[in-house]
C-alpha cells in the first residue's frame, strides 16, 4: 500500500503510522494513486514556501478543490437517485424496508450512506439551486 510522504511514518515500510490515535480508526480508508501523488504534491509545495501567507493561499485552494469535489459526488447521488427509483430493491431500501432479495451487510450499508446523502434536504437545496441558475 501506498502512503503520502509523511515526516512521521511510523510504519515498517515508511508509511504514516495509523493506529487507533493517528486519526484514521477505519481500516476502509483508502486512497488512490491519483490521491496520494496530488497529497505529495502539495506537501513538496508547502515545504518550498517559505512564509505563512504564501502556505495559506495554498491550503485554502487546494481545500476549495476538495469541497468542490464533494459537492459534485453529493450532485451526482442526488441526480442518480430518480433513475435508481426504477429498481423496487432500491425503493425498499429507500422507504427503511428489507428488500426482497438478500443483500450483503457491507452492501446495505453503503445503500444507507447514498440514501442519507439523497434525503439530505441541505444537498438537495444546493443541487436545485445549482440547476436552477444554469
Amino acid at each position: 500500500m501506498a502512503y503520502p510522504d509523511s515526516e512521521l511514518g511510523g510504519e515498517p515500510d515508511g508509511g504514516p503510522d495509523c493506529g487507533p490515535y493517528s486519526g484514521f480508526e477505519d481500516d476502509s480508508v483508502v486512497l488512490s494513486d491519483d490521491q496520494l501523488e496530488k497529497i505529495s504534491r502539495v506537501r513538496e509545495e508547502i515545504r518550498r514556501y517559505k512564509h505563512n501567507a504564501d502556505k495559506y493561499q495554498l491550503c485554502a485552494k487546494t481545500r476549495d478543490d476538495v469541497l468542490h469535489r464533494h459537492v459534485n459526488l453529493e450532485l451526482l447521488i442526488i441526480v442518480y437517485d430518480p433513475v435508481f427509483d426504477e429498481c423496487a430493491v432500491y425503493r425498499a431500501f429507500k422507504d427503511g424496508k428489507s428488500p426482497a432479495i438478500d443483500v450483503n451487510d457491507d452492501d446495505i450499508e453503503e445503500w444507507k450512506r447514498f440514501i442519507r446523502i439523497v434525503k439530505d434536504e441541505n444537498i438537495r437545496f444546493v443541487y436545485l439551486k445549482t440547476a436552477g441558475s444554469c
